[in-house]
């Protein structure tokens, strides 16, 4: 069943956060994560208050890397902050929402149309070692029109809406980024099914990969889909962001538990870092990513966050413990509906 079709303003998948990956490629020959690092997928271009921010040359993966010139991409080459930078036009990414026959299972479908690659900046620590590692931002009228769709066929039973709700707040990129988010238990968000995300089903990272290592042979036998497995497993923070220059937005952010997995690495010896899944071979044909959880726990979550946004939760029996109280932020009374 068919819930809806939305417009991603924000998709963000870190590829780099997987050590699976990086091992793989390290056998193969690449010198990763120097000179080679691996991509970040992201497509940005809604949500923003005024005009959308160069990108310095210092994040991005110059498109020369991967066979094709800024001009044929539409860049604009300017400057900021002295630093080389350049202006991207708009990028686009659907979010397709599914709901299975037997209805255990709600699949939510990462369709990008027009994105970029960029490299991680300098942190603290390695993405390796980050707990989010994917996620995706919507406006907030359209989570309201997906969590009206939902409930309308997947009524989150009465047992599951007695368990408290508890926000958790989390603060990323440095004090840029501001997020409530909800689940069971306090940091946690809400248990992932399934996910499959493939770093070669973008045709940007597989003309980079050829281009690196010169060698077509090679790249065409890696194994670059990361699939979920029970025993990684993998949770959802669903939940409201304030990012620095945007509007509030709806959050949802695919991250890890604290397995180690450790590999052997270039730079050092030994490199360690969350577990994130098992990498399979992709013919990157059908191009698809998809990440699904159990629909009763997503609408349950996609409900809380709603009636926040009303102002009338926790009011009725069902209800009545819908969220542990919290101290909402001023810019929550941006988006009161």
């Amino acid at each position: 069943m068919h819930i809806g079709t939305y417009d991603v303003e924000t998709l963000q998948i870190y590829f780099p956060a997987s050590l699976e990956l990086q091992e793989e490629l390290i056998k193969a020959g690449f010198k990763v994560p120097k000179p080679t690092p691996l991509p970040i997928i992201y497509a940005n271009f809604r949500g923003w208050i005024s005009k959308k921010p160069p990108i310095t040359i210092e994040r991005l993966i110059h498109p020369s890397r991967y066979m094709k010139s800024y001009e044929d991409l539409g860049w604009e080459k300017t400057t900021k902050n002295g630093k080389e930078a350049y202006i991207i036009p708009d990028e686009r990414c659907l979010l397709d929402v599914e709901l299975n026959e037997g209805r255990e299972e709600i699949r939510l479908i990462i369709k990008p149309e027009r994105y970029h690659i960029e490299r991680t900046s300098i942190r603290q620590i390695g993405p390796e070692k980050w707990s989010n590692w994917a996620m995706f931002y919507l406006n907030i009228r359209d989570m309201m029109d997906l969590a009206e769709k939902l409930l309308n066929v997947v009524k989150p039973p009465n047992d599951l809406c007695g368990m408290t709700m508890i926000i958790t707040k989390e603060v990323q990129q440095g004090g840029k980024e501001e997020t409530y988010f909800c689940g069971f238990k306090r940091g946690e968000g809400i248990p992932v099914k399934d996910f499959s995300l493939c770093m070669g089903c973008f045709d940007h990272v597989i003309s980079y990969l050829k281009n690196e290592i010169s060698d077509e042979k090679i790249v065409n036998t890696l194994k670059l889909r990361l699939n979920y497995t029970p025993e990684i497993g993998g949770f959802a923070k669903i939940g409201l962001a304030r990012i620095e220059g945007k509007k509030p937005q709806f959050m949802f952010k695919l991250s890890s538990f604290p397995i180690e997995r450790s590999i052997k690495g270039l730079l050092k010896g030994v490199i360690r870092g969350k577990a994130r899944g098992n990498l399979t071979y992709c013919t990157h044909e059908n191009k698809i990513h998809y990440i699904s959880l159990n629909p009763s726990f997503f609408s349950r979550a996609i409900c809380c966050i709603k009636r926040i946004l009303r102002g009338d939760a926790p009011k009725n029996q069902i209800c009545q413990t819908c969220y542990q109280k919290f101290r909402e932020p001023e810019w929550f009374e941006e988006i009161k509906l």
